[in-house]
């Protein structure tokens, strides 16, 4: 990385083609088409690239990597959403509520952005269990047999997760406990 940070357009050529196959199993892991994941792998590869002086030696390589490849794919998962295309009938009455939720979002503004940071404190695994249960919301066998552990294991994870994220929360935000 020091090469690539010096601007060494060869040594991240092989960087490139090193975590290509990481890269692609990691995406399709998430259940992303195989198109999309070529897509994705090229547009993380751009951000290490750009972001490069931000990569500190000190810290290993892949971790750094997969953290923003999680961050596209949840991108994409935003964007993917915010595309859904609704029936007319349902627009005017999501106009109709829209003042109200835009006084809603701003009155939550604080709060969603602890629960931010306080994910971000978390290991890169924990995040990827709490993405699959909440977020994609999968069933807790089917992330079991992913990760190959007991469905114990994994309730006893995301309750954890989800203990340590309301204490963080409650740290960085204590107006929250309303």
């Amino acid at each position: 990385m020091a090469l690539i940070q010096r601007g060494d357009q060869v040594a991240f050529t092989m960087l490139r083609d090193r975590y290509h196959d990481v890269l692609m199993r990691n995406l399709a892991s998430k259940g992303i088409q195989p198109a999309d994941c070529a897509d994705l792998a090229q547009v993380a590869m751009t951000r290490v690239w750009d972001r490069c002086s931000t990569f500190q030696l000190s810290r290993s390589f892949r971790p750094w990597l997969l953290l923003i490849v999680h961050r596209l794919f949840l991108e994409k998962c935003r964007k993917d959403r915010a595309r859904k295309t609704y029936p007319a009938g349902d627009m005017l009455e999501e106009q109709k509520g829209a003042d109200a939720s835009v006084e809603r979002g701003l009155a939550l503004a604080p709060r969603h952005a602890a629960l931010n940071r306080a994910f971000q404190e978390l290991p890169e695994h924990t995040q990827s269990l709490i993405f699959e249960a909440h977020v994609r919301e999968r069933p807790l066998d089917a992330i079991a047999e992913q990760l190959n552990s007991p469905v114990s294991t994994i309730k006893s994870r995301l309750f954890r997760a989800r203990q340590f994220l309301r204490e963080r929360i409650l740290q960085l935000d204590p107006d929250s406990r309303s």
